[in-house]
């Protein structure tokens, strides 16, 4: 666990690479922040893979084309924040607080979204749906139903198939459908 103090420092280090081309970037890649209190700090650019952020505190923060693949964000409070551009493909946002995030360009491919407080969101559209078996989001023009990642199109063709291979009743596979069906409508 990264202590207060040594978060600092790497922030100044993350600072003075922003500002001074040249320099050595701090590097933040899969250290474990858990609850760390980042509130409106610049993390533009951070390479944040696989870090553990879990109940941190990001209110207002820049992490404009920040890496954050496969980042823990459970409970994270993100309100206001700046992700533009960020990559958080993979990244666990379920729980998270997201109200008044620009996520313009960010790429949330795989992201779990799952209980994402999405209020005011900037630069994106995502649609929530949450069934009677999975939880499932559409953004960009792909979908995540459960654990499966697909465009819409894939999964107009493939959910029947897909609900059999992942034991769902006919009941529900027609509940997915039918949301799927609506999203094609409504574009």
């Amino acid at each position: 666990h990264v202590n207060q103090e040594d978060l600092n420092k790497l922030l100044e280090i993350h600072r003075l690479w922003l500002c001074e081309p040249g320099r050595e970037a701090a590097n933040f890649r899969g250290a474990n922040l858990f609850g760390a209190d980042l509130e409106r700090a610049n993390l533009e650019r951070a390479n944040l893979k696989r870090v553990n952020l879990e109940g941190a505190d990001l209110y207002g923060a820049h992490l404009h084309q920040a890496d954050l693949v496969g980042a823990n964000l459970k409970r994270v409070n993100l309100e206001g924040a700046d992700l533009y551009g960020a990559y958080l493909k993979g990244a666990d946002l379920e729980g998270a607080n997201l109200e008044r995030a620009n996520l313009k360009g960010a790429n949330l491919r795989g992201a779990n979204l799952k209980g994402a407080n999405l209020q005011d969101i900037k630069g994106k559209t995502i649609l929530t749906f949450q069934g009677s078996k999975h939880f499932a989001y559409y953004c960009d023009g792909h979908v995540k139903v459960g654990c499966v990642y697909k465009s819409l199109e894939d999964w107009l063709q493939d959910f029947v198939d897909i609900g059999k291979q992942f034991e769902y009743s006919e009941e529900q596979i027609d509940e997915y459908g039918n949301w799927l069906k609506s999203l094609r409508e409504s574009r």
